[in-house]
Protein backbone atom coordinates (compact mmCIF):
# COMPACT_ATOMS: atom_id res chain seq x y z
CA UNK A 1 0.00 0.00 0.00
CA UNK A 2 2.69 2.61 0.60
CA UNK A 3 4.53 2.15 -2.42
CA UNK A 4 1.55 2.28 -4.57
CA UNK A 5 0.44 5.23 -2.47
CA UNK A 6 3.67 6.61 -4.02
CA UNK A 7 3.53 6.01 -7.01
CA UNK A 8 -0.25 7.47 -7.17
CA UNK A 9 1.82 10.76 -5.68
CA UNK A 10 4.15 11.06 -8.16
CA UNK A 11 1.34 10.60 -11.38
CA UNK A 12 -0.50 13.44 -9.02
CA UNK A 13 1.94 15.49 -9.43
CA UNK A 14 3.18 15.01 -12.75
CA UNK A 15 -0.41 15.79 -13.99
CA UNK A 16 -0.01 19.11 -11.93
CA UNK A 17 2.85 20.27 -13.30
CA UNK A 18 1.80 18.93 -17.06
CA UNK A 19 -1.29 20.83 -16.74
CA UNK A 20 0.74 24.09 -14.66
CA UNK A 21 3.25 24.38 -17.72
CA UNK A 22 0.20 23.89 -20.49
CA UNK A 23 -1.80 26.91 -18.63
CA UNK A 24 1.46 28.74 -18.80
CA UNK A 25 2.21 28.39 -22.30
CA UNK A 26 -1.66 28.95 -23.13
CA UNK A 27 -0.75 32.12 -21.53
CA UNK A 28 1.94 33.40 -23.08
CA UNK A 29 2.47 35.75 -26.09
CA UNK A 30 3.95 34.16 -29.39
CA UNK A 31 6.52 35.88 -31.85
CA UNK A 32 5.73 36.96 -34.80
CA UNK A 33 9.02 37.24 -37.25
CA UNK A 34 7.27 37.05 -40.54
CA UNK A 35 4.15 37.88 -42.48
CA UNK A 36 1.68 34.67 -41.59
CA UNK A 37 -2.35 33.34 -41.01
CA UNK A 38 -2.79 33.12 -37.34
CA UNK A 39 -5.36 30.56 -36.75
CA UNK A 40 -5.26 30.54 -32.74
CA UNK A 41 -6.81 32.80 -30.08
CA UNK A 42 -3.93 34.56 -28.25
CA UNK A 43 -1.42 36.91 -27.77
CA UNK A 44 0.64 37.42 -30.58
CA UNK A 45 3.67 39.90 -30.73
CA UNK A 46 6.39 41.14 -33.72
CA UNK A 47 10.08 40.43 -33.11
CA UNK A 48 11.25 43.07 -36.19
CA UNK A 49 9.81 44.69 -39.19
CA UNK A 50 7.98 43.05 -41.82
CA UNK A 51 8.02 43.52 -45.39
CA UNK A 52 5.16 41.72 -47.18
CA UNK A 53 5.45 38.90 -49.54
CA UNK A 54 4.79 39.08 -53.13
CA UNK A 55 2.58 38.96 -55.21
CA UNK A 56 -0.37 38.57 -52.24
CA UNK A 57 0.84 41.47 -50.75
CA UNK A 58 -0.72 40.44 -46.99
CA UNK A 59 0.63 40.32 -43.82
CA UNK A 60 -1.16 39.12 -41.09
CA UNK A 61 -4.37 36.96 -41.84
CA UNK A 62 -6.52 36.93 -39.00
CA UNK A 63 -8.41 33.30 -39.06
CA UNK A 64 -9.43 32.98 -35.43
CA UNK A 65 -11.37 35.43 -32.55
CA UNK A 66 -9.57 36.82 -30.04
CA UNK A 67 -6.39 37.92 -31.51
CA UNK A 68 -3.94 40.12 -30.03
CA UNK A 69 -1.39 41.55 -31.99
CA UNK A 70 1.37 43.76 -30.27
CA UNK A 71 3.79 45.59 -32.62
CA UNK A 72 6.07 46.46 -30.34
CA UNK A 73 7.00 49.63 -32.37
CA UNK A 74 7.58 47.75 -35.46
CA UNK A 75 6.46 48.31 -38.66
CA UNK A 76 5.09 46.25 -41.55
CA UNK A 77 5.10 47.40 -45.47
CA UNK A 78 3.68 46.33 -48.22
CA UNK A 79 4.17 46.30 -51.49
CA UNK A 80 2.03 48.76 -52.86
CA UNK A 81 -0.17 46.96 -55.24
CA UNK A 82 -2.00 44.50 -53.53
CA UNK A 83 -2.86 43.18 -49.97
CA UNK A 84 -3.31 44.18 -46.46
CA UNK A 85 -1.41 44.75 -43.77
CA UNK A 86 -4.50 42.75 -41.10
CA UNK A 87 -7.37 41.53 -42.50
CA UNK A 88 -9.83 38.91 -41.27
CA UNK A 89 -10.04 37.61 -45.27
CA UNK A 90 -13.72 37.97 -44.58
CA UNK A 91 -14.27 35.68 -41.96
CA UNK A 92 -15.95 36.96 -38.96
CA UNK A 93 -13.59 36.91 -36.61
CA UNK A 94 -14.31 39.01 -33.58
CA UNK A 95 -12.25 40.79 -30.25
CA UNK A 96 -8.89 41.60 -32.60
CA UNK A 97 -6.43 44.16 -30.62
CA UNK A 98 -3.72 45.48 -32.69
CA UNK A 99 -1.73 47.85 -31.15
CA UNK A 100 2.14 49.62 -30.72
CA UNK A 101 3.52 49.67 -34.42
CA UNK A 102 2.84 51.11 -38.56
CA UNK A 103 1.23 50.07 -41.02
CA UNK A 104 2.29 51.54 -44.66
CA UNK A 105 2.20 51.19 -48.60
CA UNK A 106 -0.72 48.19 -48.21
CA UNK A 107 -4.43 48.05 -50.70
CA UNK A 108 -5.77 48.19 -47.70
CA UNK A 109 -3.76 49.03 -44.41
CA UNK A 110 -6.22 47.70 -41.60
CA UNK A 111 -9.31 45.32 -43.32
CA UNK A 112 -11.54 43.93 -40.53
CA UNK A 113 -14.30 43.45 -43.53
CA UNK A 114 -15.98 40.96 -41.48
CA UNK A 115 -15.72 41.50 -38.09
CA UNK A 116 -16.20 43.91 -35.18
CA UNK A 117 -15.30 44.20 -31.49
CA UNK A 118 -12.40 45.28 -32.83
CA UNK A 119 -9.59 47.54 -30.53
CA UNK A 120 -7.54 49.68 -32.31
CA UNK A 121 -4.91 50.70 -30.18
CA UNK A 122 -1.38 53.74 -30.97
CA UNK A 123 -1.52 52.36 -34.37
CA UNK A 124 -0.36 54.15 -37.59
CA UNK A 125 -1.70 53.47 -41.12
CA UNK A 126 -0.55 55.57 -44.08
CA UNK A 127 0.02 55.30 -47.75
CA UNK A 128 -2.61 52.38 -48.18
CA UNK A 129 -4.58 52.39 -52.10
CA UNK A 130 -8.09 51.86 -50.70
CA UNK A 131 -8.76 52.54 -46.62
CA UNK A 132 -6.76 52.94 -43.63
CA UNK A 133 -8.61 51.35 -41.54
CA UNK A 134 -11.82 49.58 -42.41
CA UNK A 135 -14.17 47.78 -39.44
CA UNK A 136 -17.16 46.47 -40.90
CA UNK A 137 -18.93 45.21 -37.29
CA UNK A 138 -20.10 47.45 -34.66
CA UNK A 139 -18.56 47.79 -31.13
CA UNK A 140 -15.13 49.19 -31.39
CA UNK A 141 -12.48 51.06 -29.69
CA UNK A 142 -9.88 53.34 -31.47
CA UNK A 143 -7.52 55.15 -29.09
CA UNK A 144 -4.57 57.23 -30.32
CA UNK A 145 -4.58 56.17 -33.67
CA UNK A 146 -3.46 58.16 -36.79
CA UNK A 147 -4.56 57.17 -40.54
CA UNK A 148 -3.37 59.16 -42.61
CA UNK A 149 -2.71 59.99 -46.10
CA UNK A 150 -4.59 56.96 -47.34
CA UNK A 151 -6.13 57.12 -51.23
CA UNK A 152 -9.67 56.90 -50.28
CA UNK A 153 -10.93 57.04 -46.24
CA UNK A 154 -8.99 57.27 -43.53
CA UNK A 155 -11.21 55.08 -41.25
CA UNK A 156 -14.51 53.34 -42.09
CA UNK A 157 -16.55 51.75 -39.15
CA UNK A 158 -19.54 49.68 -40.98
CA UNK A 159 -21.90 49.35 -37.83
CA UNK A 160 -23.06 51.35 -34.86
CA UNK A 161 -21.31 51.90 -31.40
CA UNK A 162 -17.82 52.13 -31.33
CA UNK A 163 -16.06 54.56 -29.48
CA UNK A 164 -13.30 56.88 -30.69
CA UNK A 165 -10.14 58.66 -28.79
CA UNK A 166 -7.46 61.05 -29.82
CA UNK A 167 -7.69 59.78 -33.58
CA UNK A 168 -6.00 62.18 -36.55
CA UNK A 169 -7.67 60.82 -39.92
CA UNK A 170 -5.54 63.54 -42.15
CA UNK A 171 -4.84 64.12 -45.66
CA UNK A 172 -7.35 61.26 -47.00
CA UNK A 173 -9.56 60.79 -49.97
CA UNK A 174 -12.25 60.83 -46.85
CA UNK A 175 -11.66 61.73 -42.89
CA UNK A 176 -13.75 59.31 -41.02
CA UNK A 177 -16.76 57.18 -41.87
CA UNK A 178 -19.78 55.96 -39.26
CA UNK A 179 -22.26 54.10 -40.46
CA UNK A 180 -25.33 52.74 -38.12
CA UNK A 181 -25.37 55.02 -35.46
CA UNK A 182 -24.24 55.62 -31.49
CA UNK A 183 -20.92 56.77 -31.76
CA UNK A 184 -18.63 58.68 -29.41
CA UNK A 185 -15.95 60.84 -31.15
CA UNK A 186 -13.76 62.85 -28.30
CA UNK A 187 -10.33 64.41 -29.56
CA UNK A 188 -10.33 63.67 -33.28
CA UNK A 189 -9.11 65.51 -36.37
CA UNK A 190 -10.10 65.02 -39.76
CA UNK A 191 -8.40 67.80 -41.80
CA UNK A 192 -7.67 68.22 -45.27
CA UNK A 193 -9.28 65.22 -46.85
CA UNK A 194 -10.61 64.91 -50.14
CA UNK A 195 -14.25 64.70 -49.15
CA UNK A 196 -16.01 65.23 -45.50
CA UNK A 197 -13.70 65.37 -42.82
CA UNK A 198 -16.38 63.30 -41.12
CA UNK A 199 -19.70 62.16 -42.45
CA UNK A 200 -21.97 59.92 -40.51
CA UNK A 201 -25.68 59.66 -41.66
CA UNK A 202 -27.06 58.02 -38.78
CA UNK A 203 -28.59 58.96 -35.36
CA UNK A 204 -27.05 59.88 -31.98
CA UNK A 205 -23.44 60.68 -32.55
CA UNK A 206 -21.72 62.31 -29.79
CA UNK A 207 -18.60 64.42 -31.36
CA UNK A 208 -16.82 66.91 -28.44
CA UNK A 209 -13.20 68.42 -28.56
CA UNK A 210 -12.24 67.91 -32.31
CA UNK A 211 -11.33 69.51 -35.68
CA UNK A 212 -12.70 69.11 -39.12
CA UNK A 213 -11.05 71.78 -41.27
CA UNK A 214 -9.79 72.30 -44.50
CA UNK A 215 -11.44 69.44 -46.47
CA UNK A 216 -12.80 70.04 -49.87
CA UNK A 217 -16.18 68.83 -48.70
CA UNK A 218 -18.10 69.44 -45.25
CA UNK A 219 -16.37 69.40 -41.93
CA UNK A 220 -18.96 67.70 -40.55
CA UNK A 221 -21.59 66.15 -41.90
CA UNK A 222 -24.56 64.27 -40.26
CA UNK A 223 -28.01 63.16 -39.86
CA UNK A 224 -28.79 62.25 -43.98
CA UNK A 225 -30.68 59.38 -42.85
CA UNK A 226 -34.23 59.43 -41.71
CA UNK A 227 -34.32 59.74 -38.29
CA UNK A 228 -30.39 60.56 -38.18
CA UNK A 229 -30.82 63.50 -35.39
CA UNK A 230 -30.16 63.59 -31.80
CA UNK A 231 -26.59 64.01 -32.15
CA UNK A 232 -24.78 66.31 -29.82
CA UNK A 233 -21.52 68.45 -31.01
CA UNK A 234 -19.52 70.17 -28.72
CA UNK A 235 -16.20 72.33 -28.62
CA UNK A 236 -15.83 71.14 -32.27
CA UNK A 237 -13.87 73.64 -34.87
CA UNK A 238 -14.75 73.35 -38.45
CA UNK A 239 -12.85 75.88 -40.57
CA UNK A 240 -11.72 76.62 -44.36
CA UNK A 241 -13.75 73.76 -45.61
CA UNK A 242 -14.97 73.72 -49.34
CA UNK A 243 -18.60 73.31 -48.52
CA UNK A 244 -20.19 73.86 -44.67
CA UNK A 245 -18.20 73.71 -41.86
CA UNK A 246 -21.29 71.79 -40.21
CA UNK A 247 -24.50 70.33 -42.13
CA UNK A 248 -27.11 68.35 -39.75
CA UNK A 249 -30.01 67.11 -42.25
CA UNK A 250 -32.25 65.62 -39.41
CA UNK A 251 -33.50 67.73 -36.21
CA UNK A 252 -32.74 67.11 -32.01
CA UNK A 253 -29.06 68.46 -32.13
CA UNK A 254 -27.11 70.45 -29.34
CA UNK A 255 -24.19 72.23 -31.10
CA UNK A 256 -22.53 73.96 -28.92
CA UNK A 257 -19.21 76.52 -28.35
CA UNK A 258 -18.16 75.49 -31.64
CA UNK A 259 -16.56 77.52 -34.63
CA UNK A 260 -16.94 77.45 -37.86
CA UNK A 261 -15.23 80.29 -40.17
CA UNK A 262 -13.90 81.18 -42.92
CA UNK A 263 -15.72 78.08 -44.96
CA UNK A 264 -16.42 78.72 -48.80
CA UNK A 265 -20.28 78.10 -47.89
CA UNK A 266 -22.20 77.94 -44.89
CA UNK A 267 -20.94 78.14 -41.29
CA UNK A 268 -23.46 75.93 -39.28
CA UNK A 269 -26.79 74.80 -41.27
CA UNK A 270 -29.28 72.40 -39.79
CA UNK A 271 -32.01 71.68 -42.15
CA UNK A 272 -34.79 70.44 -39.42
CA UNK A 273 -36.99 70.51 -36.55
CA UNK A 274 -35.78 71.13 -32.57
CA UNK A 275 -32.12 72.12 -32.36
CA UNK A 276 -30.44 74.33 -30.30
CA UNK A 277 -26.80 76.47 -31.18
CA UNK A 278 -25.59 78.16 -28.48
CA UNK A 279 -21.88 79.67 -27.85
CA UNK A 280 -21.02 79.34 -30.93
CA UNK A 281 -19.18 81.26 -33.55
CA UNK A 282 -19.91 81.21 -37.03
CA UNK A 283 -17.12 84.16 -39.05
CA UNK A 284 -16.01 85.02 -42.79
CA UNK A 285 -17.80 82.06 -43.92
CA UNK A 286 -19.04 82.76 -47.49
CA UNK A 287 -22.72 81.80 -47.48
CA UNK A 288 -24.74 81.81 -44.49
CA UNK A 289 -22.96 81.90 -40.68
CA UNK A 290 -25.54 80.13 -39.27
CA UNK A 291 -28.63 79.22 -41.02
CA UNK A 292 -31.83 77.01 -39.83
CA UNK A 293 -34.11 75.82 -42.30
CA UNK A 294 -36.63 74.44 -40.35
CA UNK A 295 -39.55 76.66 -38.37
CA UNK A 296 -39.94 74.35 -35.11
CA UNK A 297 -38.62 74.59 -32.40
CA UNK A 298 -35.34 75.87 -33.18
CA UNK A 299 -32.96 78.31 -30.92
CA UNK A 300 -30.06 80.20 -31.28
CA UNK A 301 -28.80 81.63 -28.43
CA UNK A 302 -25.03 83.60 -27.63
CA UNK A 303 -23.83 83.25 -30.92
CA UNK A 304 -21.88 85.61 -32.87
CA UNK A 305 -22.14 85.67 -37.01
CA UNK A 306 -20.08 88.17 -38.34
CA UNK A 307 -18.25 88.84 -41.70
CA UNK A 308 -20.19 86.49 -43.80
CA UNK A 309 -22.27 86.92 -46.81
CA UNK A 310 -25.29 86.71 -44.55
CA UNK A 311 -25.03 86.84 -40.83
CA UNK A 312 -28.02 84.50 -39.37
CA UNK A 313 -31.08 82.85 -41.36
CA UNK A 314 -33.96 81.36 -39.27
CA UNK A 315 -37.16 80.12 -40.26
CA UNK A 316 -39.95 81.42 -37.79
CA UNK A 317 -41.42 80.47 -35.34
CA UNK A 318 -38.44 79.96 -33.59
CA UNK A 319 -35.96 82.12 -30.89
CA UNK A 320 -32.81 84.01 -30.95
CA UNK A 321 -30.97 85.13 -27.54
CA UNK A 322 -27.84 87.61 -27.67
CA UNK A 323 -27.04 86.76 -30.96
CA UNK A 324 -24.53 89.15 -32.20
CA UNK A 325 -24.17 89.68 -36.17
CA UNK A 326 -22.35 92.21 -38.20
CA UNK A 327 -21.09 92.81 -41.26
CA UNK A 328 -23.01 91.00 -43.37
CA UNK A 329 -23.40 92.77 -46.64
CA UNK A 330 -26.92 90.65 -47.76
CA UNK A 331 -28.32 91.07 -43.82
CA UNK A 332 -26.85 90.22 -40.71
CA UNK A 333 -30.25 88.34 -39.43
CA UNK A 334 -32.87 87.30 -41.62
CA UNK A 335 -36.43 85.88 -40.29
CA UNK A 336 -38.55 83.83 -42.69
CA UNK A 337 -41.82 82.62 -42.39
CA UNK A 338 -44.14 83.39 -39.08
CA UNK A 339 -42.88 85.14 -36.00
CA UNK A 340 -39.78 84.39 -34.32
CA UNK A 341 -38.49 85.52 -30.53
CA UNK A 342 -35.64 87.54 -30.98
CA UNK A 343 -34.04 89.05 -27.18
Amino acid sequence: MKHGGTRLSVIAFAAVAWLAATSSAWGQSMPLDSCTTISSPGSYFLTKNLSAPSPSGTCFIINAPNVAIDFKGHTITGIGTDGSGVTDNGSEEDYATISNGKIRNFYFGINLVASGYATINKMQVTGSLRNGIAVRGCCNTFKQVKSNNNQQLGIFIGECCSALTNVKSNGNGGGIELEGGHFSVTQATANNNNGDGIFSPNCCIAISNSTVSGNTDYGLNLGQEPGGGNNTVIAVKANDNGNNGMMIQSGNNLVSSCTANGNQHNGIELRSANNLISGSTANHNSGIGIEVDNDIGNQVTTCKANHNHTGVSIECPGSLTSVKASHNPSGDILLGGGKCTQL
